[in-house]
């Protein structure tokens, strides 16, 4: 399992795209893996805060929600 978490988050870290079509073949798009892929790295901790924040940012100025159907936190702060 550790290896697979370490492979998930250099996958979020990078935002590759290549890792999240192996891990999400029926996703409607690119486009769709890429949000999905935003949501998810706002979520881990493990991630430097400063990318979290800047998917939180990403999704806030495209109209998206948290992922659970919950709006984002605040400017500058992540979601607990």
């Amino acid at each position: 399992m550790d290896d697979y978490i370490k492979e998930r988050n250099r996958a979020l870290v990078e935002l590759d795209i290549e890792w999240a079509r192996a891990m999400m073949p029926n996703a409607r798009s690119d486009a769709a893996r890429l949000i999905a892929m935003h949501k998810a790295r706002m979520h881990v901790p493990s991630i430097d805060t400063a990318l979290r924040l800047e998917s939180v940012e990403w999704l806030r100025e495209r109209g998206f929600t948290d992922g659970f159907k919950h709006p984002l936190p605040p400017p500058g702060e992540l979601p607990i």
